[in-house]
């Protein structure tokens, strides 16, 4: 497979976006009720233009506290604007976490139709759109709602010299950082809360209207004019078809509403209203993503059975019914017809505040049995373990269970007497699985954290063992692909001496730490010990087998890490070998191994290269890209790049060298991606450049093309990212300096 540049895509035409206007979908009727808030759209204006011609790129930011109104003015202004059709594209992004921006990204490279995007692809998909943002002629805006980092948000903005933005924050400093322009949005005055009150009421307020409007200033007053407050009294005066007035006077007779926060007191009255199962509703959803959950999550996939509270969720009509109440009172936001609902985000901190520790244990633990129902699981037959097969649903899910690791985090800040249940903590196991796939370092080190806090609060210390020692391994995982192998092989051991305690010995997870090890040894380059401990795990796993009453045989995937190994010793004849079985196994696996078999045909090329045929190495490291791409996966995939850089280096082995620097600047282009993380893969690329530029140089003696001053550069940065990994380095002139610092599966 060839090698495409990463965001060079033909810019959408106008007419076209126009036509898809209707695709880039709003958050769900958040303006229906929407009140006295015109005039900021006129300042709105004067900061990003009236009608998105603005010349330069223009971005204003929205502040104030929470449930103040921010969100519902921005997609009130949008909407207003897109009727008038003063913008030809317009983008809603969630920029609370990482991971919604991500798939917010995601979604808006897919409405484009932008070639290249796909479903996973989130980092390709980042790139794409903002490509599109800086080649587009259209006029466009973007709103970045509820964002508090501005760290997470700095890889979103928009790297454009025009287009607009808007973001909603509760942080003002985000107005510093990257906005043209700020708004303060503050509560109203009593009297305008008090219209909004009327206003929301309509028709159901009392025959005595100088009354209710006297009623209706001093509850707005007593709420401060908060938006999501006023809104949700109005919803409760119309659940108990009450007059203003009359709720008023039953409100001020409770006397402990006199020595509560005023705000505080109107969720609690709200809450106390709800019956059974829309309480157990709203639990749940206190402890989920706010925006966007699709109503899907709650479907009983093959896992674990359903709490007898949340029983209701299986039946249409006991469902619909337990959300009448949430949504007559404003506490929760439906979309029927697209099965999606939203929680302010405020409404979840109060209900869970609501809740005594007990309801809220409850309410976490079935939240946890639905994301873990939804979730897949390394230990399906069919996964064996792994999850390359399931990344599509994995992505599905995967902000809830972040966003269940959060909420955790924060219930054990305030009561130690919080616990996690077994199903949470196999939750972020099977989590971090996913996560080591994909690369995502740093969720996968933030999981794993938590995971080992969590797995103390067990009360079976055999399960409790089994779940430690599986996320040791996993920060093995991690430590070795971003180069610290060191920490990689001591908690592969002290995972591996925690299995050995165990009795009965659980010889597949012995035989896997010791194959972790083994690899862990290889990227360490002591491969004499590495195959110590693949020839261990080949034991181990054989007699397990034969223990279970199946073949006496050892994993496909230890066979081709074995035959690695064997390559980096020089025993040619017995990896190619154990690569032909290796690669014969895989074919037959049902669905294809494709991650596998890749990394079969990796090894493959790096055998042919070492005996000195580097046509017959370029044909497998291309049909290892090809056979990861048969995955759908990620370009930006470390291993990809590795294939890409490969292809460059055999083909400056065979004197190809235009078709080299192309392949090298290719993979350049991912590895800079990951430079942070991993310089060591990016010095390389840098290295070999170099080389390639020299040759090309040489080559056209009487042609100044500038290939030896940029030989030059790119030889400097090498060095430089090398010293980053290696501080004591002193040989930066052959592969070996690079090579003996990269992970083994991509080196």
């Amino acid at each position: 497979m060839n090698s495409h540049p990463v965001g060079q895509s033909s810019s959408v035409d106008i007419a076209t976006i126009t036509q898809q206007i209707s695709l880039m979908q709003l958050p769900i009727k958040m303006y229906t009720n929407f009140f006295g808030r015109e005039s900021i759209f006129e300042e709105i204006d004067q900061v990003i233009g009236r009608d998105g011609s603005a010349t330069a790129f223009q971005s204003i930011t929205l502040f104030g506290l929470g449930g103040i109104g921010k969100s519902s003015i921005a997609a009130r202004y949008i909407e207003k604007r897109m009727e008038g059709k003063k913008y030809d594209a317009v983008f809603w992004v969630y920029g609370e976490t990482a991971a919604s921006l991500r798939q917010s990204f995601t979604d808006v490279a897919l409405r484009l139709k932008l070639p290249g995007a796909q479903p996973n692809l989130h980092n390709e998909n980042l790139q794409l759109v903002q490509n599109w943002f800086q080649t587009t002629d259209c006029k466009w805006l973007v709103v970045y709602d509820n964002v508090e980092d501005g760290n997470l948000l700095e890889p979103y903005w928009p790297e454009s010299s025009h287009g607009t933005a808007i973001i909603t924050t509760r942080n003002h400093n985000l107005m510093q950082k990257f906005a043209t322009s700020g708004l303060e949005i503050t509560p109203w005055d009593a009297k305008t809360g008090s219209e909004f009150l009327l206003f929301l009421l309509k028709d159901n307020i009392g025959r005595d209207r100088q009354s209710e409007r006297l009623s209706a200033v001093e509850l707005a007053e007593k709420l401060g004019g908060h938006a999501l407050g006023i809104s949700h009294m109005a919803g409760l005066i119309q659940h108990r078809s009450l007059t203003i007035a009359e709720f008023m006077r039953i409100y001020l007779k409770d006397p402990k509403r006199l020595h509560q926060f005023e705000l505080q007191a109107v969720w609690d009255v709200s809450f106390g209203t709800l019956e059974r199962n829309s309480r157990a509703f709203l639990g749940v959803a206190s402890f989920l993503v706010p925006d966007n959950t699709a109503q899907d999550l709650f479907k009983n996939r093959q896992g674990h059975d359903l709490p007898d509270d949340l029983e209701f969720f299986l039946d249409d009509s006991k469902f619909s019914r337990a959300m009448e109440p949430l949504l007559a009172l404003a506490l929760i936001k439906w979309d029927k017809d697209a099965r999606i609902f939203w929680c302010h985000r405020m409404v979840q901190i109060q209900f869970r505040s609501f809740l005594s520790l007990e309801e809220r244990q409850q309410a976490f633990d079935n939240a946890v049995v639905l994301v873990y129902n939804a979730f897949p699981k390394q230990s399906d037959s069919a996964n064996k373990n792994q999850l390359y097969h399931q990344w599509t649903q994995c992505n599905r899910c995967l902000q809830q269970v972040l966003c269940l690791k959060d909420n955790f985090k924060e219930e054990r800040r305030h009561s130690e007497k919080f616990k996690a249940s077994s199903l949470f903590c196999e939750l972020l196991t099977d989590c971090q699985r996913y996560l080591y796939e994909i690369n995502a370092f740093k969720e996968l080190e933030d999981v794993c954290e938590l995971n080992l806090l969590a797995v103390e609060t067990l009360d079976d210390q055999e399960q409790a063992i089994d779940i430690k020692a599986s996320t040791l391994s996993h920060q093995a995982n991690m430590y070795e692909s971003i180069g610290r192998v060191e920490e990689a092989i001591e908690l592969n051991t002290k995972g591996y001496n925690m299995r050995l305690k165990e009795e009965p010995r659980k010889g597949g997870l012995l035989g896997g730490f010791e194959q972790n090890l083994g690899y862990n040894y290889n990227t360490a380059n002591q491969h004499e010990t590495a195959l110590v401990w693949f020839k261990k795990s080949r034991v181990t796993w054989t007699a397990w087998n034969e223990k279970e009453g199946r073949e006496a045989d050892w994993p496909t995937v230890t066979k081709k890490n074995t035959a690695r190994c064997l390559v980096y010793l020089g025993r040619y004849e017995e990896a190619q070998s154990l690569l032909d079985v290796s690669i014969r196994e895989f074919k037959q696996e049902k669905p294809l191994n494709w991650a596998m078999l890749a990394f079969a045909y990796f090894i493959q090329g790096i055998l042919e290269r070492r005996r000195n045929r580097p046509e017959a190495a370029e044909a497998n490291f291309m049909e290892a890209q090809n056979m990861w791409f048969k995955g759908d996966q990620t370009r930006f995939h470390p291993f990809n790049a590795g294939c890409i850089y490969k292809m460059g280096v055999v083909c400056l082995d065979q004197g190809k060298v235009g078709t080299a620097i192309k392949h090298l600047r290719d993979a350049l282009e991912i590895t800079k991606f990951h430079s942070d993380a991993m310089p060591v893969e990016h010095a390389r690329g840098l290295f070999k450049l170099s080389e390639a530029l020299v040759q090309n140089s040489s080559t056209n003696e009487n042609e100044n093309d500038g290939s030896e001053k940029e030989a030059q550069y790119v030889r400097d940065e090498a060095e430089k990212y090398l010293l980053r990994r290696d501080k004591s380095a002193k040989e930066f002139g052959n592969e070996d300096a690079y090579d003996r610092w990269v992970p083994i599966f991509w080196r």
